[in-house]
């Protein structure tokens, strides 16, 4: 489904909505038409899926590096905690 989306989204970009066509989106994905109508019932189920898309990627993408951020400030509070109990135990 991703690389009819990919597809899409260059003939939208060049040709915009009004004239860009399933058979050109199908050209450029690399697949037939019945394929696409397999995924979408429409041209405009292709372009709002582009959107899905892109918002489920940037929303992954920034759980990752939420995750990662919570689990660098949990290494450095340990840290911490370790620094000063060796210290206290001097």
């Amino acid at each position: 489904m991703g690389q009819i989306l990919e597809g899409a989204l260059r003939v939208f970009g060049e040709k915009g909505f009004e004239d860009a066509t399933v058979a050109a989106i199908c050209a450029e994905a690399g697949i037939s038409e019945p394929t696409l109508y397999e995924y979408f019932g429409s041209k405009e189920d292709v372009l709002f899926s582009i959107s899905e898309l892109y918002t489920r990627r940037e929303f992954e993408r920034f759980s990752e590096l939420a995750s990662r951020s919570r689990g660098t400030a949990a290494m450095s509070h340990r840290r911490r905690t370790k620094a000063s109990g060796t210290r206290l135990a001097r």
